[in-house]
Formats: structure tokens, sequence, C-alpha cells
């Protein structure tokens, strides 16, 4: 994913509540969420080209998201990133506790794995860092967590008033907040070495350039044992294509 913001153990009606886009190369292949013939225990989107995913949950398990971090000049690596949330998901109890040499082969990457009483966080942009996540409303984009991004601000402000507001049946709102192709004035863009032009197309929540925009808007509401639904709605080109993707998580 690229953007995030989600609720950590933080409202007596969801354990994790979770909202974010997917933006690729409107040519990379993928898959909408469905539980994996191979992966039983995993249901998630699918990157066709690499296999891995970018959103992923396993019911009474866990749940698992990456975003990439935001590079001048990518380096190629040999692993995907989007195999990452797979890995967790097959062995939550041992993945974190490998070493941080199991994560040099990957481009930099934020990770965030949640599993029964306990979100982590773990990035290896600069060295390995990982954390045990305070309960509480967060959000990610392509810097470190809860970095002042003007885009992952928006949306962790509209999932807080959501929540607020009591509406659960009604997730127009947050699909809304995904939906904002506003973009903050440049002085409060990032600067991530891509110059001043990139940063204003990529500083909205949904983007839209020629070659490259958002593919998927999802929202996933679980309760504590991981179990509860995973809404998507796809996107071609900045155009809806098709009607949301529900699935139930249990």
């Amino acid at each position: 994913m690229c953007v995030i913001a989600f609720a950590w153990d933080h409202s007596p009606q969801f354990g994790l509540a979770l909202i974010g886009n997917r933006d690729e190369f409107y040519a990379r292949p993928a898959c909408a969420a469905a539980r994996w013939g191979d992966r039983p225990h995993i249901v998630a989107g699918r990157d066709l080209q690499e296999g891995g995913s970018w959103l992923a949950v396993s019911p009474g398990r866990g749940a698992a998201a990456v975003t990439n971090v935001r590079e001048g000049m990518p380096q190629p690596r040999p692993l995907s990133r989007g195999s990452l949330p797979v890995r967790f998901l097959d062995e939550p109890e041992s993945f974190l506790s490998q070493q941080s040499a199991d994560f040099s082969d990957y481009r930099p990457f934020n990770f965030i794995g949640f599993a029964p009483g306990q979100a982590t966080y773990l990035s290896n942009a600069k060295e390995t860092e990982a954390k045990v996540l305070e309960p509480g409303l967060h959000h990610l984009s392509n810097g470190t967590l809860n970095a002042p991004w003007p885009k992952s601000l928006m949306l962790r402000e509209a999932l807080d008033a959501w929540l607020g507001a009591g509406r659960f049946d009604d997730v127009e709102p947050l699909f809304a907040a995904l939906g904002s192709t506003r973009c903050a004035p440049d002085a409060e863009l990032p600067d991530t070495g891509i110059g001043i032009e990139r940063e204003r197309a990529l500083g909205s929540p949904f983007i839209r350039t020629p070659e490259y925009g958002t593919r998927t808007s999802s929202i996933l509401l679980l309760d504590r044992a991981f179990r509860g639904v995973l809404i998507e709605r796809q996107f071609d080109h900045g155009e809806r294509h098709g009607s949301d993707n529900q699935v139930e998580i249990g």
C-alpha cells in the first residue's frame, strides 16, 4: 500500500480498523482480495507479478500491511516487499524475531504486523527498526510511521471522525476520504528527492497519473479475533472499475 490510517485497539467496536490505498503502475497485474488456494489461511489481494500482497488477513491469526519507502533513485533488490505480509501470516510468532540481515534483500519498506494482543512496526529504511505500537490512531505513507505527511494525516482524521460518528453500517465517508485528490500546499509536502512536480502528483490520498495511480482502496474492519470484513474498491486509470468487493473474514 502507499497510504494507510488505522486504529489499533482504540474502540469498543473494532480491534483493528484500517483504511488505505494501493498505488501501482496500471500495467502491473493483480487480483482482488479472496482466500488464497495455496494458502487457505490467508485472505488478500494478490500481485500477479511477484505473488505477494499489500494487505493480508488471517482469521484468528493476524493481519499485515506493507508500504514502500520513497527513495530518489531506487536500488534493485532480489525480494519483493509484497512477500512480507505473507511471511508474517505464515508464522506470526517467529517473523519479527528474525535477524536484521533477513530484510537486507528488500528495498526500503514499512511493515505493520497485527497479532493477538500486539501490533508491531518494522522498517529497514536506514537500519532495521522494530517497535511495538501503542493502542490508538496511527498513520503511514512512504516515510516513517506517523510522519506528518498531509495525505496520511487526512486519512487519520477521516477515520477518527468515522469512528466517533458511530455509523458503522455506512463506509462511504471512508471511501470519500480515500478518493480525495486534494493536495496540500507545497510547503507542507515532504521532500523525498523526487522533485516538487512529482511530490505534487503523489501528494493526495488518491493518485491519478498517466501510467501510475491508485488501483485499490481498502477498508478493513476486524474484531479482536481478526474476524470481520474487508471491502475493496478497484480503479483503473483513475476510474472506478466494477462493483465493490466485500470479503467476510472468519
